[in-house]
């Protein structure tokens, strides 16, 4: 609307305009009246499209954007009717811009507390495309299944996504020209297994009489690399398989401190399923363990080793040859990547290689009777265990403590220890053998203690052997 009311305008200092010879003016303005037209009862929409109760409007428009509740109200036909302009959408409603394909419309939604929980309760309803983040939602859902949302105890609120574009000044729509994007290249991440050595090892051990033992130990690198060339990711998680009755694991060797602080787990040894051919679609492996490195910054792995590790086997007897794999999880890798399989094939030549290397004294069925009299006691062997672990040696370490009728002094005690200890005295699977837990352990087996009285106040906060069976499954392994 302007205006042509007259104004004196003063000469003091020339006036609004500067000019000292001007001595009126009049001051005209614009302003365009916008016509929203009447308010929109979405509530009462409500009550007449899908006859809900006051109680149930109310808690539907509490825990559901006003558009996407409107979507409900009006059903997909009644949306479908706005868009193509045969039926008028309240003004608040953004109809060009939502997401709806037929029955479904994309929506946001926010969990009270489990994204992930939240994700399967919005699947039985029959969400598509989910995905989670965090306690964020998106996907796309019936839109005859909106209202049932509010009865989701893991739900919290949700809101349309809409197409791509931006909101105006009053709230209207401003659409862009689609314009087609290059696609984005698909990162090819690959696990490489190089540099394959053999290295027997000729031991002694303490069966009567003693005898000679050849092994051959197979180790190989494992190395990453992705194409594009060192491209940043937000990590990688794969499995290396094997076949158990050819080979057996020794734990991993060669990890920077980097890479190592990153590995959850990297020794945990995991049935492969057969069905199917097993995760890695070899039905001949059998075993395998699950590595995985993250960056919650997305520059993984932001090192120039790229060897990750060097993984090591023990070949067995009657071994002739296997194949190593490694597989990954679609599911369970970087944004836009692709995980390219790979293989290496452990094969020996007819003859072993000349070069044989001493290695340490080895013991036949190692058992927990540690001073060899034929009895496994908890006043001798046990004592003589919890010393050990506290790092006694020489005569204070078996004083007193040692059976009548041991076939083992001090010195060969500490020799078989040394060479056993590790694993056969980490009776709770946490990496370390400890006196006040592993000790207690075994002492307590070795009286006769069973379930809770077995491991009541024993088990290291790491442990991986958690129960009394599985304490006692591992004890068992050591008997005569």
């Amino acid at each position: 609307m302007a205006s042509n009311e007259t104004n004196t305008d003063p000469v003091t200092n020339g006036g609004w305009d500067g000019n000292s010879t001007t001595d009126k003016s009049i001051i005209q303005d614009w302003i365009d009246t916008i016509d929203f037209g009447p308010r929109f009862d979405l509530p009462g929409y409500l009550a007449a499209k899908k006859n809900l109760t006051d109680s149930q409007i109310s808690q539907l428009i509490d825990k559901v954007d006003r558009e996407l509740t409107w979507v409900y109200a009006a059903g997909a036909d009644g949306v479908d009717a706005a868009i193509q302009g045969t039926e008028k959408a309240p003004s608040y409603v953004s109809v060009n811009f939502l997401q709806v394909d037929g029955q479904t419309v994309a929506i946001r939604a926010r969990a009270e507390e489990d994204g992930e929980a939240l994700l399967v309760d919005l699947k039985a309803l029959g969400l598509e495309d989910g995905e989670v983040f965090g306690r964020l939602v998106y996907g796309s859902l019936p839109i005859s299944k909106i209202g049932e949302l509010v009865k989701l105890e893991s739900f919290g609120w949700a809101e349309p996504v809409y197409k791509p574009g931006y909101l105006s000044d009053i709230g209207g729509p401003i659409i862009f020209e689609d314009i087609p994007s290059a696609p984005e290249e698909v990162i090819q991440l690959k696990i490489t297994p190089e540099d394959l050595t053999k290295t027997n090892t000729i031991a002694t051990t303490h069966a009567i009489p003693p005898s000679i033992l050849e092994t051959t130990k197979i180790s190989f690198d494992v190395n990453y690399s992705s194409e594009p060339a060192e491209t940043p990711t937000t990590g990688i998680a794969f499995g290396m398989h094997w076949d158990s009755s050819q080979v057996a694991f020794d734990p991993v060797t060669g990890l920077t401190e980097r890479f190592s602080l990153g590995a959850q787990p990297i020794s945990a040894v995991l049935d492969d399923p057969i069905a199917n051919g097993g995760l890695d679609g070899d039905p001949n492996t059998d075993k395998y363990i699950l590595q995985a490195w993250i960056d919650a910054e997305g520059n993984w792995p932001n090192n120039s080793n790229l060897t990750l590790y060097r993984a090591n086997f023990t070949a067995l007897p009657g071994f002739e040859e296997t194949q190593i794999n490694f597989s990954a999880n679609p599911d369970h890798l970087p944004a836009n990547s692709n995980f390219v399989p790979s293989s290496i094939a452990l094969t020996f030549p007819d003859q072993l290689p000349e070069n044989k290397v001493p290695g340490p004294t080895l013991i036949t069925q190692p058992t927990l009777d540690i001073d060899g009299n034929g009895v496994i006691d908890a006043l001798t062997d046990g004592l003589v265990a919890i010393r050990y672990l506290f790092g006694f040696r020489g005569e204070t370490l078996t004083e007193g403590v040692v059976g009548e009728d041991a076939t083992r002094d001090t010195e060969e005690i500490v020799t078989y220890l040394d060479e056993v200890g590790d694993m056969m005295l980490d009776v709770d699977g946490n990496g370390t053998a400890g006196a006040l837990t592993d000790g207690i352990l075994f002492m307590r087996h070795a009286l006769g203690f069973s379930d809770q009285a077995l491991i009541s106040g024993a088990i290291s906060e790491d442990a991986t052997r958690t129960t009394a069976s599985a304490i006692n499954d591992h004890l068992q392994s050591f008997s005569l």
